[in-house]
């Protein structure tokens, strides 16, 4: 992910997607592929979400992610929202 975002031919408007969808825990079925789905337990998706919590962070606090800080810090305080406070 990190190559990702770093990368410089991403758009403002792909780094805008991913700051909307990350971190994604759905799963995608295509027509052509069934895949059983495992649901995650509350506890679980919190869980993921502190992590990603804990990867944004460090993202917003390296220079190396300032052309992506904006999305990323909408997307590090949506999932404050959920998560709350540490």
């Amino acid at each position: 992910m990190e190559s990702y975002l770093l990368d410089d031919k991403r758009t403002p408007e792909e780094l805008r997607g991913f700051a909307g969808v990350f971190p994604n825990a759905n799963v995608a079925v295509s027509d052509n592929l069934l895949t059983p789905s495992a649901s995650l337990k509350g506890d679980e998706l919190a869980a993921k979400d502190r992590a990603a919590l804990e990867i944004l962070a460090g993202w917003l606090s390296n220079p190396a992610f300032s052309r992506s800080h904006p999305m990323l810090l909408r997307t590090y305080q949506r999932l404050r929202g959920f998560v709350g406070p540490p």
